[in-house]
């Protein structure tokens, strides 16, 4: 039986890591036609859709404004929002190989963050994975000395974020059911940034007029977006989140291959040689995660 609910956690790992992988290349497409703040908005809140119908039809919409589930529901969004903010303004300003390479330092940040605040000890293979992924990061945004990408460095912070609402989620899934937290967290972080479209430029709204934008984020929002959450919470429902981290590396094959044959870039020397770093620091990493879940489970 734990067999099959680990293939189970596997499959929707997997199904995640795609669209992970296809995440940095289509909202690096997007952004081009529509202002970041507005997509990145209003591709939350359609998202959401499906999930609150789905809550409305079993009467169970209540759940996502319960007072024993709103705070951690709202600290999840938050983080969220403000990684999926900074990673949407940064991809316009560098090109979508770059975005997709650095979205993939979240391991870095999982250890960092589980030093700081869970006490967990640092393994040396952990160690030497991690220094590798961040000397490939370094490596493909290193433009001289003195200079940097603004971009690059917003991609970079957004994947802290992330870390720390999964952490927060991964606590919530024992109390709240998937499909609530992930309609909640879609919905409350689109609720966040629509916010701030309000307070600092209410004209992009008129964005939402364009057939050509509404289509682009229906598409973007019942695909990708609502994809991407909905396999990942399910996915740590079956496995633990190291396990699912895992497949992390190939999102970094499918995001630099939907570079080349999407967006049609041509990447430099410079980010071939972060790729493989990269690439090695992850393998290295998420095997390393293995052997130790795999231990801890014989113990």
């Amino acid at each position: 039986m734990k067999r099959n609910t680990e293939a189970k956690g596997f499959f929707l790992a997997f199904l995640n890591i795609i669209t992970y992988g296809l995440y940095p290349v289509f909202t690096h497409y997007f952004v081009y036609y529509i202002d970041p703040l507005i997509l990145v908005s209003s591709t939350f809140l359609v998202a959401s859709i499906p999930l609150l119908l789905n809550l409305s039809f079993h009467h169970k919409i209540q759940e996502i404004y319960h007072p024993k589930f709103l705070k951690p529901f709202l600290i999840i969004a938050f983080f969220m929002a403000f990684g999926h903010l900074l990673f949407f303004l940064g991809t316009k300003l560098t090109s979508g190989i770059n975005s997709g390479l650095l979205l993939q330092l979240e391991p870095f940040y999982a250890i960092i963050l589980g030093t700081l605040f869970l006490s967990e000890k640092i393994k040396r293979n952990q160690l030497l994975a991690t220094i590798m992924m961040v000397s490939g990061a370094l490596v493909v945004t290193y433009k001289g000395i003195g200079n940097f990408n603004l971009g690059d460095t917003l991609v970079i912070l957004a994947p802290v974020f992330f870390q720390i609402a999964n952490m927060a989620v991964k606590k919530t899934l024992a109390r709240a059911d998937f499909i609530t937290l992930t309609a909640a967290t879609l919905f409350y972080s689109g609720i966040f940034l629509t916010i701030l479209v309000m307070v600092f430029n209410p004209l992009l709204l008129y964005q939402l007029a364009s057939f050509r934008n509404l289509v682009i984020i229906f598409g973007f929002g019942l695909t990708i977006r609502f994809l991407e959450f909905a396999t990942w919470y399910k996915a740590l429902e079956y496995i633990d989140l190291s396990k699912a981290s895992a497949l992390i590396p190939f999102a970094v094959v499918i995001s630099f291959t939907g570079s080349l044959l999407i967006l049609k870039e041509r990447p430099t020397v410079q980010q071939y040689l972060g790729l493989f770093t990269i690439l090695g620091g992850l393998l290295w990493f998420t095997a390393s995660q293995f052997l130790k879940s795999n231990k801890m489970q014989k113990l």
